[in-house]
């Protein structure tokens, strides 16, 4: 192997080791100090109006996509404001992923120029979408 390539493979493994660290830095600042909740305190922060399983999947779900434990979400975050902070060290990958599971699962499309949107919101949404 060349000295050349040893060093640019070298380099890309440096860089993606410091991406992930400040992945992994973002991802604590927004939920790294909050307690889990179990299932039925998570519940009691919606609206009450919204079935307990629309919000439990939409947790889940926001988790997956952005690699962030379900229990440690709560109504109040924003998706643009709060989670793009850890996602962009992905290359936005997480809002992609949920972008794609919105649309398949519940035919649902965010609008692109939203400047918000809390996770009360898309649990709103996603519970009052018609359903498949």
């Amino acid at each position: 192997m060349s000295m050349t390539l040893t060093l640019l493979l070298s380099a890309v493994a440096g860089c993606a080791a410091i991406g992930y660290f400040f992945w992994q830095h973002a991802r604590r600042e927004i939920v790294g100090g909050r307690q889990p909740l179990n299932d039925e305190d998570l519940i009691k922060q919606f609206a009450a109006e919204v079935p307990p399983s629309a919000i439990l999947d939409v947790l889940k779900l926001i988790g997956e996509c952005y690699g962030i434990p379900y229990a440690k979400i709560r109504p109040d975050d924003c998706l643009m404001q709060d989670y793009s902070k850890a996602d962009s060290w992905r290359f936005d990958l997480g809002a992609e992923r949920l972008d794609e599971a919105l649309r398949t699962g519940f035919n649902i499309v965010v609008p692109g120029n939203l400047k918000s949107m809390r996770i009360r919101e898309l649990v709103l949404l996603v519970a009052n979408a018609p359903k498949r």
